[in-house]
């Protein structure tokens, strides 16, 4: 029942179930999750290897479910051997799968190192959904998974004959956010202004991920990336050092100008990387009039506050003082990331350079 495992070269795994109810946003992507490094000692890369198969690109079978691609049943099959991938295959035709339904995830054979052994590297898959159309509807499904995870296993070892390395998807580098720089800096300075008994400060925010072949080789760290999204953060700091202490996330929503599909600010608690308070795109609409007066620029421009305590005042993400995962305590180190998933163009996250990073404002009392 782990969720990470060795694999032989020929062999795979096969998920047989139904996609989610309506929802922004899911996916399923591959990783090489930890490594031998010689000896006993092993090194966690939790690199992606392949592009992740979501929403905007995935086959189901169209016979029967819900609308588009939700609700219907599908098949994806995680390999890294064409031959097993082939019989996998065929093996699903002969008893009635469409071949529009049947979806291949690889394990990249150039980036891997197969086996059972404990020089062998694991491997992982994640299972992403966001937001449900249906809260209610997407708890029942998350409660009660319609599908079946098989391991795939020849009598016989296959020869390696790997699969192609996948190929990734281009990016689109014809339209940016750089229109809205100007109100991006004049709405920063509004709420600099609406707070003159503090002192702000503008905390870096980088630019997410590095590539995932820099942390198999050792020299980054990934932690789950995923080319549908890139993960703007800043740095792990003492999140809140006194309770009156608060934040200001702002910047473009990124839903709204055209380069994600579904976007996010996550307060994340790093004792254990848990994510413990978010806002999405759904929430912005309006935010930035409370710095800005209303114009046509507002309009694709959002501000949050991030503080102890909240209250009646809109706009505002409440972050505990407690132990995670139920918040993140004083004194404790903490973090505040940005998702912003699937460029609607592409099929995958957008180039970072064709976007304004959200921003971040400390604030802490004179």
């Amino acid at each position: 029942m782990s969720s990470i495992w060795r694999l032989r070269q020929d062999e795979a795994l096969v998920y047989v179930g139904t996609t989610p109810p309506p929802a922004r946003y899911f996916g399923f992507t591959p990783y090489l999750f930890d490594q031998n490094l010689g000896g006993a000692s092993r090194q966690i890369a939790f690199a992606r290897l392949s592009e992740t198969l979501n929403l905007a690109v995935i086959g189901v079978d169209t016979s029967t479910g819900g609308p588009g691609v939700f609700d219907r049943p599908v098949v994806v099959i995680a390999a890294a051997n064409e031959q097993t991938d082939s019989r996998v295959r065929s093996a699903l035709a002969a008893v009635g799968w469409p071949p529009g339904a049947l979806n291949t995830i690889v394990f990249d054979p150039a980036q891997s190192n197969f086996g059972l052994d404990q020089d062998a590297d694991t491997f992982a898959v994640l299972f992403r959904v966001a937001l449900f159309d249906d809260e209610q509807q997407g708890k029942g499904y998350i409660a009660d998974l319609p599908g079946t995870v098989l391991r795939v296993t020849p009598n016989t070892e296959l020869p390696v004959s790997p699969l192609p390395s996948p190929a990734r998807r281009p990016k689109d580098l014809s339209h940016d956010e750089s229109s809205l720089l100007a109100a991006v800096n004049q709405l920063g300075a509004a709420i600099i202004a609406t707070y003159p008994d503090y002192d702000p400060k503008h905390l870096m925010v980088t630019e997410g991920t590095p590539d995932p072949a820099s942390c198999i080789e050792g020299t980054g760290v990934c932690a789950g990336d995923n080319r549908d999204t890139i993960y703007p953060a800043i740095l792990p700091r003492i999140l809140f050092e006194h309770d009156s202490d608060f934040y200001v996330v702002y910047g473009v929503n990124h839903v709204s100008s055209g380069k994600a599909t579904h976007a996010n600010a996550s307060v994340y608690a790093m004792d254990h990387l848990v994510g413990v308070a978010s806002v999405t795109d759904q929430e912005y609409a309006g935010s930035a009039t409370d710095y800005l007066l209303p114009g046509s620029d507002t309009d694709h421009l959002y501000a949050w506050k991030i503080a102890r305590e909240c209250g009646s005042e809109p706009h505002c993400l409440a972050v505990p003082d407690a132990a995670c995962p139920d918040g993140v305590a004083t004194g404790r180190l903490g973090s505040i990331a940005f998702w912003l998933y699937l460029e609607p163009s592409t099929a995958t996250a957008a180039d970072p350079s064709t976007v304004i990073l959200d921003r971040v404002i400390r604030f802490e009392a004179k």
